[in-house]
């Protein structure tokens, strides 16, 4: 593929910078995955039924659960780039800090879809009927929940997860407000923008489309599956 401006070799540049997507993006995956994970558990298993029925739960795991999913809708509405620009302003912004601030602002994201998947098992027949037969809380949460249901939604949530941190991470770092400190396909199109290095910047700006749309179509593709399968 030759070289950029720099000397670089681009096809070892751009390769570095595909694993470092894949590292990193991996990173803000796993936090975005247990905090939404441990956040949707704590809103909706407090406020779970129990028998005999009718059952009402306490007015503290009520207040929990109305405190938990405030918080989801309050933070999730704010756009996560304006989150990241204030974490800039206070102490800058390499990859690894962004990372795991993309994790954390995602958390809630994640936690809001969840909180459906939790409330619309806890109010089924299926978890009424595990409860009558002497099953276990914790049976039920790891069986039904975790292993029945949560596999299929987190391998939906990996390529968005992924794509978005290919798109803030090449973004900031066109800007010069991300400090990549490792092979970038934004530093790429940044360094090479006003330069005669034409390979340079085309072959990273075309690869960050082709890789986010390819993430976005495998993750609508996995939700219809998902979805189908539970018809």
């Amino acid at each position: 593929w030759g070289t950029d401006d720099h000397g670089r070799n681009l096809r070892v540049f751009m390769g570095q910078g595909g694993q470092g997507y894949i590292l990193y993006g991996l990173l803000t995956c796993c936090i975005s995955i247990m905090g939404g994970l441990f956040l949707a558990t704590a809103t909706e298993w407090s406020v779970r039924q129990k028998l005999p029925m009718p059952f009402e739960t306490s007015k503290l795991n009520r207040t929990i659960n109305i405190t938990g999913l405030t918080l989801i809708e309050l933070v999730d509405s704010i756009p996560k780039f304006l989150l990241l620009l204030s974490i800039y302003a206070i102490s800058g912004l390499t990859t690894l800090k962004l990372a795991i601030a993309m994790g954390i602002f995602m958390i809630f994201g994640v936690a809001a879809i969840f909180r459906e998947l939790f409330a619309s098992f806890l109010s089924s027949e299926q978890y009424i009927y595990a409860l009558e037969i002497g099953m276990s809380q914790w049976r039920i949460y790891l069986n039904h929940i975790i292993k029945r249901n949560l596999g299929a939604i987190l391998m939906i949530q990996i390529p968005f997860v992924l794509s978005s941190f290919i798109l803030y991470e090449s973004t900031l770092t066109y800007f010069n407000i991300n400090n990549p400190g490792l092979s970038s396909w934004g530093l790429l199109i940044r360094s090479n923008l006003a330069k005669n290095a034409e390979y340079a910047f085309r072959i990273p700006m075309i690869s960050i489309l082709l890789v986010v749309s390819s993430l976005y179509v495998m993750g609508d593709a996995m939700r219809e599956l998902n979805d189908h399968r539970h018809q």
